[in-house]
């Protein structure tokens, strides 16, 4: 049912109890009681189940509702149809191979705004130009020279409100030979000691120990990493230098740059996307975050 369709129904709804349209996950709908008509925008909730328990909304859905004369029925209903257009279409999209935002009330992000956790900025046209989180920086010098998966866990889960240090972090590490399951040595200067490694699949547990869903994001493509960012949680990702194995926490993304928490260095430190990208994928695209 398209627009002009449904004005069509609410100039004939004196003669009818309601109707309804669906957009996808929404449903719009007309009822009448007595010399009103109310219009209700519903948001049905994710997953399947009928919109109506009986006579009353399902739970999980979100009521918008207007209400009128009859005389006003065709305005308010349109009003109602439009929005809920506004809603179905609202998020990202890719328009001639740019990306852009739309909210629900029909308009585009335009400039830096804040989406799901994310500040996201865009140009006078509404192109999408980065993304970018305000991670609190922890560096993990002096004390911890090869600390840098731990720091970078750290700033991961204070990010996502949990409050922590790199200390307590270091204490819950686990310990072995082999760094998918545990760290291969110490994160303190002992003796001539060269340190240690450890890899996402020895840290989950350590993460999900802090209440969080702890995902292995190790393989995972560019695109779906970036997703995190878009979405709010910053990524913790190894990479190899022809100097060293590093770790570092993932703040943000543009085509041309990435921004990260690196506890060697300092916080949002820029590196060329090419060059990120190759230091990533030396270290076999290793990567951790939490859903």
């Amino acid at each position: 049912m398209n627009l002009r369709e449904w004005r069509q129904r609410c100039r004939a709804l004196r003669g009818t109890p309601g109707f309804g349209a669906l957009l996808g996950k929404y449903l719009v709908s007309i009822s009448v009681t007595a010399a009103l008509v109310v219009c209700a925008v519903l948001l049905k909730a994710d997953g399947p189940g009928p919109f109506f328990q009986g006579d009353r909304p399902a739970a999980g859905l979100l009521v918008r509702q207007t209400g009128g004369l009859l005389t006003d029925a065709e305005e308010d209903a349109s009003e109602a149809y439009l929005t809920a257009q506004n809603i179905a279409n609202a998020g990202w999209r890719v328009v001639d191979g740019r990306r852009q935002y739309y909210f629900t009330d029909g308009s585009q992000a335009i400039g830096t705004v804040r989406i799901d956790g994310a500040d996201v900025t865009f140009d006078e046209q509404g192109t999408w130009l980065s993304s970018r989180l305000d991670v609190p920086y922890i560096s993990q010098l002096p004390d911890m020279p090869f600390g840098c998966e731990a720091v970078s866990v750290t700033m991961m889960l204070n990010y996502a409100g949990i409050e922590t240090s790199k200390e307590d972090v270091v204490a819950l590490l686990p310990y072995a030979g082999d760094p998918n399951l545990g760290f291969t040595g110490s994160v303190y200067y002992q003796g001539f000691s060269l340190g240690g490694i450890i890899w996402p699949p020895a840290l989950l547990d350590l993460v999900r120990a802090y209440g969080q869903d702890a995902v292995d994001l190790t393989g995972a493509s560019w695109e779906e990493v970036c997703a995190f960012i878009d979405e709010g949680r910053p990524v913790c990702v190894w990479f190899r230098t022809a100097a060293l194995d590093h770790t570092v926490l993932l703040t943000g993304y543009s085509d041309a740059t990435v921004w990260v928490n690196d506890p060697l260095a300092d916080k949002d430190t820029a590196l060329d996307s090419e060059t990120f990208l190759s230091y990533w994928s030396q270290n076999d695209y290793r990567a951790l975050s939490y859903l």
